[in-house]
């Protein structure tokens, strides 16, 4: 059971610590920092730690000083890379971008977590004016790398807007620069021969699913009057 063990700062020697939070597990104590390094290490050596009487010959002494729970030999230039390859991406924006091109949906799926529309609400359909803007928006991520990914509804009730954020974002990445993807997520079920030639000329990737067997898949991915 973990829970946390009060730090007895009285008896600690902060000039011999390095960096770190602590939690119990068990009989044992975990040490955990920002660098995302860890160390289960037994209560009285924990203590030890925390009093600067952890000797270079304890088994644990090396791993200790080069994950930055010693102070001495912290290697702060080392600490300081781990850090950034861990948490570099909050520094570079954001890369996926999704996009609901449509609340109608074809079907009625018993999970939706979407608040689908019927089909012929297309007042909740994405206009091209706000796909435009949706695109200007996205392209200013300072991530090197940006997917658009299409959802809904079912996303391929509103083909022209899709057709057209995919078009324009790449004419946009001509002076962009970015690595560019597209991805749909679809029930399969709206789609035509043309939609797919055109997805597959443009390099559009399509993630669909499958709930089973029929009895199951029916159950779950209704269509309005029932089945799948």
């Amino acid at each position: 059971m973990k829970k946390t063990i009060p730090l007895p700062i009285l008896e600690a020697d902060e000039n011999a610590l390095g960096f770190f939070r602590h939690g119990r597990i068990d009989d044992r104590v975990i040490l955990t920092n920002d660098a995302g390094e860890w160390q289960l290490i037994g209560e009285e050596d924990f203590q030890k730690l925390l009093k600067g009487e952890i000797e270079p010959a304890h088994p644990d002494y090396e791993s200790l000083v080069d994950k930055g729970f010693v102070r001495d030999g912290l290697n702060i230039e080392a600490l300081a890379s781990r850090l950034r390859r861990k948490k570099g991406f909050v520094g570079q924006g954001p890369h996926l971008h999704i996009v609901i091109t449509t609340l109608r949906c074809n079907q009625s799926c018993q999970y939706c977590h979407a608040s689908r529309t019927e089909m012929d609400q297309v007042s909740t359909d994405m206009s091209m004016e706000t796909a435009k803007k949706v695109v200007d928006l996205a392209m200013q991520t300072t991530s090197p790398y940006v997917n658009f990914e299409f959802q809904g509804g079912e996303p391929t009730v509103n083909f022209p807007v899709l057709k057209f954020i995919v078009e324009y974002s790449r004419e946009k990445n001509k002076t962009e620069k970015k690595l560019l993807e597209h991805s749909l997520v679809t029930n399969m079920t709206y789609m035509t021969e043309e939609h797919a030639e055109w997805l597959m000329d443009n390099e559009v990737m399509v993630c669909t699913s499958l709930d089973g067997p029929k009895e199951l898949h029916d159950a779950n991915r209704r269509w309005k009057s029932g089945g799948s």
